[in-house]
C-alpha cells in the first residue's frame, strides 16, 4: 500500500501534488485524532484507514465541512460524511467464508473463531456476517469459543493456544484478523 501511495505521488508530482504519509500501530482513537491534527493547515485531503469511533466520525464531518475531502481505505466508518470508501465488501467476505467453511467441513463442526478489532468496522462486519450466515446455512456448525487477536501475531498465538486447551472439542478454526502466523 505504501509503495502504491509513493508511486501515485510520483505520477502526480508534475501537478503539484505532494503526500505526507503518517502511520500508527494499534487502534487508539486518541492517537489517530492526534495524527490527523498533526498535519495542521497543510491538510488539503485525507486518505486513511479509519477507526470506527464517534470521535473519528465527528472529525471527518468537521474536515468535510471545511472543504477537505476525506477518503477511507480498507476500513470504513459506519456513519460519516466521508467522500468515499475504497476497500473490501466485508459483509460478502464473511458470508463467503461461512459458505466455504460449510463446504470444507461438510456442514458439521465445533468452531473456534479468532477475531480482529471490533473498532475496525470491516472486522466487525466480517465477523457478524460470517456468524449470522453460518448459523443460517449450517446450523450443525457450533461456535464453541471466540477470542480477539487484535491483529497481533503473539497475541494470536496465545489466545489460540488457550482456546484449544480450554476447548479440546474444537475441530475447526476461523481466523477473521491479521496475525494469522500466530494462529
Amino acid at each position: 500500500v505504501i509503495q502504491g501511495i509513493r508511486k501515485a505521488e510520483e505520477d502526480l508530482a508534475d501537478y503539484g501534488v505532494t503526500v505526507e504519509l503518517a502511520t500508527m500501530r494499534g487502534y487508539k482513537t486518541e492517537e489517530q485524532l492526534a495524527l490527523i491534527d498533526s498535519f495542521g493547515d497543510r491538510l488539503s485531503a485525507l486518505v486513511f484507514q479509519a477507526i470506527n469511533d464517534p470521535l473519528i466520525v465527528e472529525r471527518v464531518a468537521a474536515l468535510e465541512s471545511a472543504g477537505i475531502p476525506v477518503i477511507t481505505v480498507n476500513s470504513d466508518l459506519e456513519t460519516s460524511a466521508r467522500g468515499c470508501y475504497v476497500g473490501s465488501d466485508y459483509i460478502k467476505g464473511g458470508e463467503t467464508a461461512a459458505g466455504m467453511l460449510g463446504m470444507v467441513t461438510g456442514g458439521q463442526g465445533r468452531l473456534g473463531v479468532i477475531t480482529g478489532v471490533e473498532s475496525i468496522l470491516g472486522h466487525a462486519q466480517r465477523r457478524k456476517a460470517f456468524e449470522e450466515h453460518l448459523l443460517q446455512i449450517y446450523p450443525d456448525i457450533q461456535i464453541v469459543a471466540r477470542e480477539s487477536a487484535y491483529d497481533d501475531i503473539d497475541r494470536a498465538h496465545r489466545v489460540t493456544l488457550s482456546m484449544l486447551q480450554s476447548h479440546p472439542e474444537i475441530d475447526t478454526l476461523m481466523i477473521i484478523t491479521a496475525g494469522l502466523e500466530g494462529v
